[in-house]
Order: C-alpha cells, then structure tokens, then sequence
C-alpha cells in the first residue's frame, strides 16, 4: 500500500518527531504482518463514542483531530492482530463536502475492529 507509505511519512514532518517516528516504525512493521482483506468490507461504525483513527495500529499513535460517528462507514482495506490479540482494521472514510467545488476529503489509518458492527459485507 504505497498510499500508506506516503501518508505516515508525512508524519514524520509533523512537530513531535519523536511521536510521529515511532509510530511511523511500528506501521512499517505492522505491513509484515497485516492481512488484506479481499474483497474488501464495508464497515458501519457501531460504538456511540468517537472512533479515532491511529497512524499505526498501537493506543499511543491516536490522531486527535480525526475520527468517525455511529453509522458512519468506511471501506476495510487490511486486518492486523497486536500481541495482545487486539484486532485492528486499516479502513478509509471519505467525507462528503457540500460544496461540489471542494471535493470530498478522504482519511485513511488504522482503527480498533470492535468499534463497528459485527457484519462484514464485502465490497461488490
């Protein structure tokens, strides 16, 4: 997922280093050990909290500023369990702007799979 590489590489750019560096190793060492998913699933986020999006699947690399709602939904892309068999999914959410000059926005990282519904429907 050259896409991925892309996007954790801008956070090395970002103000905490130290952060972004770590959290940028542990995705590169994740991408070893994920399974992709084929076909893909559509996920409706199922918690009634904020689901934050990660840089890399581990509870220190949250990202504050972005996170989905209850029914929102996202596309499932790669399934990875951590060594404490935590089960994390890498999905991308798109967010629809209202204005058609803007385009949409799409966000892309690493979520906790118990946060959405147990259904997994591939992607036709």
């Amino acid at each position: 997922m050259i896409i991925r590489l892309i996007i954790s590489m801008t956070f090395l750019m970002c103000s905490s280093l130290s952060f972004a560096n770590t959290c940028f190793e542990s995705d590169l060492k994740t991408y070893k050990y994920e399974k992709e998913i084929q076909p893909r699933w559509n996920l409706t986020v199922s918690s009634k909290q904020p689901v934050y999006f990660y840089s890399a699947p581990k509870n220190s690399c949250k990202l504050d500023d972005n996170f989905m709602i209850k029914n929102n939904q996202v596309i499932a892309y790669s399934l990875y369990k951590d060594k404490a068999q935590q089960e994390w999914v890498y999905v991308m959410y798109t967010i629809k702007d209202a204005d058609p000059d803007d385009g949409d926005e799409l966000i892309e990282g690493w979520v906790e799979l118990k946060q959405f519904s147990s259904l997994r429907e591939p992607i036709h």
